[in-house]
């Protein structure tokens, strides 16, 4: 970790912003796994920022996944909801359908978390039919689970 924060402090002074972009991916990783939802969350905020002035949408889409699961987890289900919609529009323009089958499920999930059944069930529903379309039988199995929670919610 150390490694990865030095590299990180002489590519900002380089303004190599190419390369620090793995460097504080990486760091944010390591800061997830170890629980430290608020040091990750800052660097992947920076990240954000990084990859919007790159233009790099295939990172970013990513990042913004990242941030809206820590928002999640700190009950901040708007704020991840938001992420998760940009993120699902990123996975549109970038034709990247497994993401977006998961931006889905996501947004169903913080939905009927929510108390807004109909709109979970909704994108749920359009989230297996991708990942069943695609062949991902993994993915689509996890949106079963997920379509069950929102059917729950739903009847309550």
């Amino acid at each position: 970790m150390v490694l990865l924060q030095e590299e990180s402090e002489i590519r900002r002074g380089l303004g190599d912003k190419q390369k620090l972009v793995p460097a504080l991916d990486n760091q944010a990783a390591i800061l997830r796994d170890r629980k430290d939802h608020e040091g990750a969350l800052a660097l992947y905020e920076e990240l954000e920022q990084i990859l919007r002035e790159l233009g790099d949408k295939r990172l970013l889409h990513k990042c913004l996944g990242h941030q809206a699961h820590i928002l999640g987890l700190r009950k901040e289900r708007i704020a991840a909801l938001d992420l998760y919609r940009e993120k699902e529009q990123l996975c549109r323009e970038l034709d990247d359908q497994d993401a977006r089958a998961r931006s889905l499920s996501n947004q169903a999930v913080l939905l009927a978390k929510l108390g807004k059944p109909g709109e979970a069930l909704s994108l749920a529903e359009e989230a297996h039919g991708l990942a069943t379309s695609r062949g991902l039988t993994s993915l689509s199995q996890q949106i079963e689970q997920i379509l069950d929670f929102v059917r729950q919610q739903s009847s309550q």
